[in-house]
C-alpha cells in the first residue's frame, strides 16, 4: 500500500497496536487557537476528515467536525441544581 502524507495528520499507537488518528494543529494555527481533533481509528475517515480540517485551517474558517455529546455531567450543571 502506498504511503500517504496529509499535513497534521497524526496517528499514535497505544501498547496493543491500534492506531488512533488525530489532527493537530501546527505551532502557528495552535497559537492562533486551533485545537488538536480526535479522527478517530478508521483510517480512511480520518485521511478525508484530516484533509477537509486542513483545508478549512488554511481558509481560516473554525473546526466543523461532530462531536459525541458528553455523558457526564459538568460541574456548573450540578452546582445549579
Amino acid at each position: 500500500m502506498a504511503k500517504i502524507r496529509i499535513p497534521l495528520l497524526v496517528g499514535k499507537t497505544n501498547k496493543a497496536g491500534i492506531t488512533s488518528w488525530y489532527w493537530q494543529p501546527s505551532k502557528t494555527l495552535a497559537d492562533a487557537g486551533w485545537k488538536p481533533i480526535s479522527l478517530g481509528k478508521d483510517e480512511g475517515a480520518a485521511l478525508a476528515a484530516a484533509r477537509a480540517e486542513t483545508a478549512r485551517s488554511k481558509n481560516g474558517r473554525p473546526a466543523v467536525i461532530a462531536r459525541p455529546a458528553s455523558t457526564k455531567s459538568s460541574r456548573t450543571a450540578r452546582s445549579a441544581r
